[in-house]
Parts: C-alpha cells; structure tokens; sequence
C-alpha cells in the first residue's frame, strides 16, 4: 500500500522536545518541518513504546527504516482548514420541513 512517508526513526523524547521547544535530531534533514499536531503524534507513539514492549522489536530506538513504499502520487493535505462559505448551503425542497 502507497504512503506518504519516506522514512521513520525511533527517537527519545529528549533528542526532540528542548523544554517546550522542537528541536530537529541531527539525522532529520534540515529543509523537514514538524506538523502543527507533532507533539501530540509524539506523545501518542511514546505511549504505544510504554505499553506495548513488542514496539521496540519492530523499530528499536536510534534505528531508522525506509523501506516504506513511498509513493506521492495521491497527495494528502495537511493542517487544512475548512472554510463554510453562505454558497455552500444547498437549497432544500420547500417542504422539506413541514407536516403535509
């Protein structure tokens, strides 16, 4: 199955949050950007490690994997906001909302 991702990287919390800033680790490439929701992806993920030990044997800390089928031909947008504009309201049947 195609995904958005190129890589992972199992890191610890220390190497990315300086206090409540993000800090990049040295083996993220430089031009990445973090998404508005990383630390709250982070926390999730570091959960999962805690709660399932088994998480370390498929991906151990300091390992990377980039064996992803990586495929950007169905694109995602992320961080979209959604904008309701009056013309988007459909026009519904006069009665629609009454008792005949």
């Amino acid at each position: 199955m195609p995904t958005s991702y190129q890589w992972a990287i199992a890191v610890r919390a220390e190497e990315v949050f300086q206090g409540e800033e993000l800090k990049k680790p040295a083996i993220f490439d430089q031009s990445a950007q973090f998404c508005d929701d990383f630390a709250e992806r982070f926390t999730a993920a570091a959960r999962t490690y805690q709660v399932r030990p088994q998480a370390k044997e498929h991906l151990a800390i300091g390992e990377k994997w980039d064996k992803f089928n990586f495929s950007l031909e169905k694109k995602r947008v992320l961080n979209d906001s959604k904008v309701v504009k009056t013309e988007d309201n459909v026009k519904q049947h006069s009665h629609t909302h009454q008792r005949l």
